[in-house]
């Protein structure tokens, strides 16, 4: 299994914005698990948080192959989805998440890379 992947997060909806934020979320999902019956991702995980003082309520951890995530966070349908996420939820983001001995080795990295910071 690969040792990249994206974190896509997402805030509170915006107030008003409830039942639009529903039907963007559901876009979302629907295209994520399209990409992964079509082999562009490997795997998929939606998350909703119980409240908890933050403004984190959920995200979707996907992995894959970092080639074809770029492509996947690149292409024109992936960023009209979160541009629309982004006028009915507060804080969306997409950044990209490491695993397994990726994630151990940008570790490693930084601490090397800190070093002298000590």
């Amino acid at each position: 299994m690969s040792e990249h992947g994206m974190f896509v997060g997402w805030g509170e909806p915006i107030a008003g914005r409830e039942r639009q934020g529903i039907a963007v979320f559901q876009e979302a999902i629907e295209y994520v698990a399209g990409q992964q019956q079509a082999g562009v991702i490997e795997d998929h995980q939606v998350v909703i948080l119980s409240p908890h003082g933050n403004d984190l309520q959920g995200f979707i951890l996907m992995r894959g192959e970092r080639d074809k995530l770029n492509a996947f966070i690149s292409s024109p349908e992936w960023s009209r989805i979160v541009s629309r996420a982004g006028y009915v939820a507060h804080n969306v983001g997409v950044i990209h998440a490491y695993f397994g001995s990726e994630g151990a080795r940008l570790v490693e990295a930084m601490e090397t890379e800190t070093t002298d910071l000590r």
